[in-house]
């Protein structure tokens, strides 16, 4: 639910359709009349609308590598054509691939057999995959209650065997709780009535150190298993020991099959140009970006990611459609980013700033929105005291210019700026511009209970901030792009 609300009388529909959708924070100056057309141009129905279809089913989370994310990527190329964005995808369109693999289990070459049973991926239980394997050990059941008291001498016994835990009848914090340390089972499976649809798993494949690029854990560490198909494991009653121990364990042991199949797959940058009116100057760009991609469905649960970051592509839309509506044309051209695998390590980001489609030394700036729907709400600070505020991240790093340009402009908008979030630097896709000397401003409205959580949805956004957001953002791509020359890169350590 909005936090601001504005209450209309309909006194006809022509009154109600000429009043303006928000104003600005109080105390902010005039727009420049050269930029007031387009900065006037998108309503709050529009942003809501935007931000619902993101962060809906039809999308289902917009996991890197999901089918969410590539219908939710054709839907911003979309927006980008209508608002007459340039397509300069290297196949001449608004997709930049961004090479992955995609890793997916072959059902029929997948089972667990434990003596004459025979149980098969997909009907009987999941897998999540690491590669080919074959894990032959015993199974344990235990409940989560039981798991959370064993000794650690018992939790060394359990190394290197098929675990399912029973968390049928447990309590909700027994249930999501991570578990103890200590050695890890060959794999770890819940019980559940019945199975989620499996999602591929992909890894962003080019070299390097980090969640980026670094190499990935193999093994088959979780996984589901349906009622049903424990029962049936579980059926001969004198198979399985009990003694003194605090959980049941096959007596023989179970054959875990797993066959994988992977595929080089490019999953898109989004990627768009507003070509600037300067014959000479429309080389050079300023880049304006968000991240597309959020965590996806897990487990049949959908992560809508409303804030994070369908806030931020929203606002991505509405400049575009600003800058389209607005008479008077920038300079220079704007390059719209929305960047794919952010949540798997700024992969997209990565990816952009080491093959880049307009040079980086041709780039003033880059301005990221990444979370820019909600009001900051932690155990000492209260959302309602948010309302008008929003981090600015890095702007002082690479170009104090930068910085104080931001500030200026803000006086149209007058969002409150804090800077107590410098530790999230290097959390979003600004840091790999950053790290190639583009100067950058990141805005970001601050962490709150529901971050990465499925209950990130579009009823707790704060449309009026959005739309904000998309305003201050607006202003900045233009005036920048109609400077005299570049920042001054005169601080060094941005990157």
């Amino acid at each position: 639910m909005s936090i601001f609300r504005t209450r209309l009388i309909a006194l006809s529909l022509a009154l109600v359709a000429a009043l303006p959708a928000i104003a600005q924070f109080p105390g902010s100056k005039p727009v420049p009349a050269s930029l007031e057309t387009g900065f006037n141009s998108v309503s709050l129905s529009d942003v809501r609308g935007w931000l619902e279809k993101l962060a809906g089913p039809e999308f289902a989370g917009r996991g890197t590598g999901q089918k969410g994310f590539d219908l939710a990527a054709q839907w911003v190329a979309d927006r980008f054509k209508e608002a007459g964005l340039k397509p300069i995808g290297p196949n001449a369109d608004f997709f930049q691939p961004v090479p992955h693999e995609r890793t997916s289990v072959v059902s029929l070459s997948t089972t667990i057999a434990l003596g004459e049973t025979k149980l098969h991926y997909g009907g009987d239980f999941m897998v999540t995959s690491g590669g080919d394997a074959e894990i032959s050990a015993p199974i344990v059941v235990i409940t989560p209650a039981a798991e959370a008291a064993l000794t650690p001498e018992q939790r060394a016994e359990l190394e290197g065997k098929i675990v399912i835990v029973d968390s049928r009848g447990a309590t909700t914090a027994a249930r999501v709780g991570r578990g103890p340390g200590g050695p890890r089972p060959a794999i770890r499976m819940t019980v559940v009535k019945a199975l989620a649809a499996a999602e591929p798993s992909v890894r962003f494949t080019p070299g390097g150190t980090g969640p980026a690029g670094g190499p990935r854990a193999g093994g088959f560490l979780s996984g589901s298993i349906t009622e049903t198909a424990l029962a049936t494991l579980m059926a001969d009653e004198k198979a399985w020991s009990n003694g003194e121990k605090p959980y049941k364990e096959s007596a023989a042991k179970a054959t875990l099959t797993v066959k994988v199949q992977t595929e080089s797959v490019g999953i898109p940058n989004v990627v768009g140009l507003f070509e600037g009116s300067d014959p000479e100057l429309k080389h050079e760009v300023v880049a304006i970006g968000c991240h597309l991609d959020h965590l996806g469905t897990r487990n049949g649960v959908m992560y809508p990611g409303a804030d994070d970051d369908a806030s931020g592509t929203t606002a991505l839309i509405a400049v575009a459609k600003m800058l389209q509506a607005n008479p008077i044309k920038p300079k220079r051209s704007i390059l719209f980013i929305a960047f794919t695998g952010e949540e798997m390590g700024l992969n997209g980001s990565r990816w952009y700033s080491d093959n880049p489609l307009i040079p980086m030394e041709k780039t003033l700036a880059l301005f990221q929105m990444d979370m820019v729907g909600r009001n900051e709400e932690k155990p000492n600070e209260k959302a309602e005291d948010n309302v008008d505020t929003i981090h600015l991240v890095g702007s002082k790093r690479i170009s104090t210019g930068l910085h104080e340009h931001v500030l200026k402009i803000n006086e149209h908008v007058n969002f409150k700026f804090e800077y107590d979030e410098e530790g999230v630097y290097t959390r979003s896709d600004h840091y790999n511009f950053a790290r190639k000397g583009v100067p950058i401003a990141f805005f970001f409205s601050g962490f709150h209970p529901d971050y990465h959580q499925p209950t990130d949805t579009p009823d707790k956004i704060n449309y009026e901030k959005v739309l904000n957001a998309s305003k201050l953002a607006y202003l900045l791509v233009a005036t920048t792009a109609d400077r005299e020359k570049m920042f001054d890169k005169d601080v060094s350590g941005g990157g």
